[in-house]
């Protein structure tokens, strides 16, 4: 060891490069990485528990959950905007105390959300005005909402470029950002599954929430050991810069000429917040349309929204390591994000293709030979999930691509990320509304899916356009829109019949001598209306009228009617007189 370290001082033997284990377990980074992977568990968990609580006070409907989901996304952009411009100033160091002040406030305000909703209380009774609600009381309980979501939310937000401002390395805003984005994915991952399965039935709302702060605290006390083995900042980061500095001093015309040829491989300044706008945009929309398909496959149980939230965001995690990866060692990253948004677009199109049309056949198959259905309901829906995957990690890719188009030098790569994914946050918000108050309804699930793939192909032919040399960009920015135009000729209408059959209830039920997409199909489809809250369809069969819901016949004119008369019953016999 003595020896070893004799001759680096003499300059016999190079001495150890710290960047190149800068990865390595348990180092700075590792740390830091598994802290903001515990904080997106946390904030998942949070997401969840608060949107428990708050539809107490909002209540059920599709409105009240899109502003509570509106109300939390707006947060994390503010957030996201606001700590961009902050970061920049800070020291390594400052950033890192800034980052755990951030994670000990919201779980801080976590554990108060429910004693501030209790106090709220008399302030709805008195806007309630003796039962007879009117524009106060909704404004008031819509406000109130916002504010407690809000507040918690933007702390949230504020973490991300926070967290880029001691974890990126200078000239590697893609790599660094997109590492960062794949860990805090896949903690929010298992947050999304932990507390919609496992935590909230075992244990309560109350006892989720302090598993969220239980979350946050590991990832302050994980930090505070980053703060003890790096006090004065990543090694790794300043010996890069010292070596960027000197590489300037030595021939300062082929560093102008490598700034000037980076420039020219980002393009302009608002191409990765458009591309990253559009493709949230269109990533919101693919996801309620998935989860409203899944409901008709599978049965609009929890396990559709739950294992379709997971996939999304575990496809995102992968996808992001892996263009973290690409984004360390590409010169163009235009190319790579045009790329990955093209094949987005196919890969979300192929996907929705086989899960209302293959799927529902599978899933009848299985069970009109099985008479396991409560066994294989879960697994039916996992494997309807996956299939959104591929559509998800293209999606999951294109952020660290993003960021390093975004890039900049040292002081402003970190607002420029924070801008992209601001923009990014707000997008997805109006992506979720757009698609659950206006495109399906409209114009129905199988078009929702089309127009996403639409948005997605536009992002990645602007990219290409407009950061490629137009020679490249026109293969590139064509062979997606190729592909995709191919893919929608070939692709037939959906099966209406098959969707509104309810396979997932009663492909068991069909004697096994009769063919069963028939048996299932059988009668006169009369009426079909997909909404965002569910699917009404009216089947005449046999001189018999049927309303179902999701597949699930719910009235009828037939064996319903005892059922339907005894309800009619039911108030008259509660009255007083």
């Amino acid at each position: 060891m003595s020896s070893n370290k004799s001759l680096s001082q003499a300059g016999l033997v190079p001495p150890r490069d710290p960047s190149k284990n800068d990865i390595g377990w348990m180092s700075p980074r590792s740390l830091f990485l598994a802290a903001y992977m515990c904080s997106g568990l946390a904030g998942l968990i949070y997401e969840v528990s608060w949107t428990r609580l708050l539809t107490l006070h909002m209540g059920h409907s599709l409105a009240a959950a899109s502003t509570v989901v509106a109300a939390f996304m707006g947060g994390l952009a503010a957030g996201s905007i606001l700590a961009g411009r902050v970061a920049p100033r800070l020291t390594p160091t400052e950033s890192l105390y800034t980052y755990i002040a951030l994670e000990v406030a919201v779980g801080v305000i976590a554990i108060a959300v429910p004693y501030e909703l209790t106090g709220l209380t008399p302030l709805l009774v008195w806007s309630y005005r003796n039962g007879s609600p009117g524009f106060l009381f909704a404004t008031i309980r819509l406000a109130s909402c916002l504010t407690l979501m809000f507040i918690p939310a933007l702390a949230l937000g504020a973490t991300f470029p926070i967290a880029v401002r001691w974890f990126a390395r200078p000239g590697e805003a893609g790599r660094s950002s997109g590492l960062l984005y794949a860990a805090n994915s896949a903690g929010a991952a298992a947050g999304a599954l932990g507390a919609g399965f496992v935590l909230i039935p075992a244990i309560g709302v109350r006892g989720t929430t302090f598993a969220g702060v239980a979350a946050g605290a590991l990832a302050v006390f994980a930090t505070l050991v980053v703060v003890r083995r790096a006090p004065g900042g990543l090694p790794s980061a300043a010996s890069t810069a010292t070596r960027s500095r000197n590489r300037v001093r030595s021939d300062p015309r082929s560093a102008s000429s490598s700034v000037h040829a980076r420039s020219l491989s980002r393009g302009p300044s608002w191409l990765a917040a458009a591309a990253l706008g559009l493709s949230g945009f269109a990533a919101l929309m693919y996801e309620i349309a998935w989860t409203r398909v899944l409901a008709l496959v599978v049965g609009p149980t929890t396990y559709a929204f739950s294992a379709t939230v997971a996939a999304l965001i575990a496809g995102t995690a992968c996808g992001s390591a892996l263009g973290a990866s690409v984004a360390g060692r590409t010169r163009r990253p235009a190319f790579g994000l045009s790329l990955a948004l093209g094949l987005a677009s196919i890969a979300a199109i192929l996907g929705s293709s086989l899960v209302a049309a293959y799927v529902p056949r599978l899933i009848a198959q299985q069970l009109a030979s099985s008479s396991g259905f409560n066994q294989s309901l879960p697994l039916h829906t996992l494997f309807a999930a996956a299939l959104l995957l591929p559509a998800a990690a293209c999606l999951g890719a294109a952020f660290p691509l993003a960021f390093e188009l975004a890039g900049g030098d040292e002081a402003s790569a970190v607002r420029h990320v924070s801008v992209v994914y601001a923009v990014n946050t707000v997008a997805a918000v109006g992506g979720s509304l757009v698609a659950g108050f206006v495109a399906i309804p409209a114009i129905g699930l199988q078009q929702t899916f089309l127009l996403a793939s639409i948005l997605l192909m536009i992002a990645g032919g602007v990219v290409a356009v407009c950061g490629l040399p137009p020679s490249r960009a026109r293969a590139t920015g064509l062979v997606p829109v190729a592909c995709l135009l191919a893919l929608l000729i070939w692709t037939p209408g959906w099966d209406r019949e098959l969707l509104a059959s309810g396979v997932y209830k009663y492909a068991r039920y069909i004697d096994r001598d009769l063919d069963l997409e028939s048996a299932l199909k059988a009668g006169t489809l009369v009426y079909y209306r997909e909404g965002a809250a569910s699917t009404v369809s009216v089947k005449r069969l046999t001189g018999t009228l049927s309303l179902s819901v999701d597949g699930k016949v719910d009235a009828s004119n037939g064996g319903d009617m005892l059922t339907q008369k005894t309800l009619a019953h039911l108030p008259l016999l509660l009255h007083s007189n």
